[in-house]
C-alpha cells in the first residue's frame, strides 16, 4: 500500500476530516486545530499556523482527541454539490412558474460563476 493510501485509510478510519488536493493532504492539526499540509507522496506534514512537522508514523502514534475530530476542512466540491442538489429539489418541488423559472436562472447563474471560478483556478 503507498503512503498516500496508508494516509487516506487513516483519516477515513479515525473519521478525521481532510481534502486532497493534488498532491496535498490538507487536514487539522492535532496540536492548534488549524490546516496540517501533508505531501501525499512523502507523508511529511507541517501546520503553517504553530509550525509542527511531523509524518505519518507520528499520527498513527498520536492521541485523537475527540475535540479535533469536531474541525471540519471545507471541501468546496462537496459544497457546491450539495448547493447544486439542494438548488435543484427545490425547483421540483415549488408550484408556481415564475418562482421556477426565477430559480432557475439563479443556479444557470450559479453555474456560470462555478466553472469560471474552476476555470480560473480560483
Amino acid at each position: 500500500m503507498s503512503l498516500k493510501k496508508a494516509a487516506l485509510t487513516f483519516f477515513k478510519t479515525n473519521k478525521i476530516s481532510y481534502l486532497l488536493k493534488s498532491n496535498e493532504i490538507h487536514f487539522v492539526c492535532f496540536k492548534c486545530k488549524s490546516t496540517a499540509v501533508m505531501d501525499s507522496e512523502t507523508c511529511v506534514w507541517k501546520c503553517n499556523n504553530c509550525q509542527a512537522v511531523g509524518n505519518i508514523v507520528e499520527l498513527f502514534n498520536a492521541e485523537i482527541n475527540n475535540e479535533f475530530l469536531e474541525v471540519t476542512i471545507i471541501n468546496p466540491k462537496k459544497i457546491i454539490n450539495q448547493v447544486n442538489y439542494d438548488i435543484r429539489e427545490l425547483i421540483k418541488e415549488i408550484e408556481g412558474n415564475h418562482q421556477k423559472d426565477k430559480l432557475n436562472q439563479i443556479y444557470n447563474r450559479l453555474q456560470i460563476f462555478l466553472r469560471e471560478i474552476e476555470k480560473n483556478n480560483i
